[in-house]
């Protein structure tokens, strides 16, 4: 019986740490192939088509009656993602990231985004289950430097484990 219990909790713990350690394997595989696009040109990344629309560098942004000022400038995002496959599947904020040319990344304002979203009708970022076929369209607002230039959006396909990644240089 002792035997029989040491058996059973030795594979739990291998399927715990084996689904644990999955997202550290991609740093055993080498460096992956990032595919690069092209503002306003669709970029295939796995069963998803990221489009980005458009950047715009904004020195404050008004949403309703008040007027937001950021740290540094304010980036707005306006980009699409159409799910090529067969089944529904979840947009999710890690899929697309920000960087500049020296290497620093941004993490997206949420409180910004999802009143603009709203009040554009973009579908909200945080949110959204995107269907086959069917573009959905999202805005996201970072807060840079000011000295922030060569801009990339870094996008991820839809599994995120294990997922193809493409970069989009914005020209900014």
């Amino acid at each position: 019986m002792k035997n029989r219990t040491s058996v059973i909790i030795s594979i739990v713990l291998i399927l715990i740490l084996g689904v644990a350690c999955a997202p550290c394997m991609s740093l055993f595989q080498g460096k992956k192939d990032i595919k690069k696009g092209k503002l306003g040109s669709p970029l295939a990344v796995g069963s998803a088509n990221f489009t980005v629309i458009s950047a715009e560098k904004k020195p404050y942004l008004e949403i309703g009656s008040s007027q937001r000022k950021p740290d540094g400038v304010y980036l707005t995002v306006t980009f699409s993602v159409e799910n090529t496959s067969k089944e529904t599947q979840r947009f999710k904020i890690t899929q697309i990231s920000l960087e500049d040319g020296k290497g620093r990344t941004y993490s997206y304002k949420m409180i910004e985004t999802s009143m603009l979203a709203e009040k554009m009708g973009y579908s909200n970022p945080t949110l959204s289950d995107v269907q086959p076929g069917t573009p959905a369209r999202f805005i996201m607002i970072f807060d840079i430097s000011t000295d922030a230039t060569g801009l990339k959006v870094n996008v991820k396909d839809f599994p995120l484990i294990q997922a193809e990644e493409g970069q989009v240089e914005l020209g900014i």
